[in-house]
This record gives structure tokens, sequence and C-alpha cells, in this order.
């Protein structure tokens, strides 16, 4: 079963017959979790190993390079400027990374916030 990670009960909410909708001050009040060094992120969706989130990045911090055997990720810049693999997404850009694509991410200079998916394509 999926859920909405972290909400609980909060009264922006709202979940009817396999439809969840979350307002933007539910998703501010959502726990951030450190992921590196000036990257946090809040867990919107999971689904067993699959899920989906915010990065919240500050100017200049970094998710190393590394990749992932069994996910891919879909990221969508929402404010700011990320990097990956120097190829620079301002705000509305989108980016797909392939299981096994090493990949990094890095901030702009005014920091930026991104909505991604990691989703398993291939079984382990």
């Amino acid at each position: 079963m999926d859920t909405l990670a972290d909400a609980g009960a909060h009264e922006a909410l709202v979940a009817v017959a396999g439809l969840r909708t979350v307002d933007a001050a539910a998703i501010a009040d959502l726990p951030r979790r450190e992921l590196s060094p000036g990257v946090t992120y809040a867990q919107l969706w999971a689904q067993g190993s699959s899920f989906a989130g915010v990065f919240h990045l500050e100017p200049g911090a970094a998710i190393p390079a590394h990749t992932h055997r069994y996910h891919c990720h879909h990221v969508w810049t929402l404010a700011g400027e990320i990097a990956i693999l120097d190829r620079t997404l301002g705000a509305g850009s989108y980016a797909y990374v392939a299981p096994g694509e090493r990949h990094d991410l890095v901030a702009g200079p005014e920091g930026a916030t991104a909505f991604y998916l990691y989703l398993v394509v291939r079984a382990a």
C-alpha cells in the first residue's frame, strides 16, 4: 500500500480512493531529513522501494556522484538552479537519470528546490 510519508493527520491532506493531495503549507511542515551537508529532503510518497519528495539544496550544496543499480531518478527543478553532470537545469527544467548512470546534483549560487521521483525499474 502506498503512503504519504510523515503527513499524519494534517488537515490539508486529502485522501479519496487512490487520490492524495497535499497543499503547500502541509508540504512546508513536513520534516526534512539531511541527505548530505546542505541538502535536505521531505518525502511525499512511498510505495515499496520507490518514493517521491522535494529536495532543498543550500547554495553550492551537492549530492556527490553516485549510481543506483535498480532505480531511476526523475528530477524537476522548481526553484533556483541544479547542475547534474555539469548540465545546469533552471526552474522548470527536468532530468531523467537511468539506473547505473553515474550522476551528481549541485545547487547553483542561490540554492535550489526540486521535486524528485526515485523509482524501481529493475528487479533486485
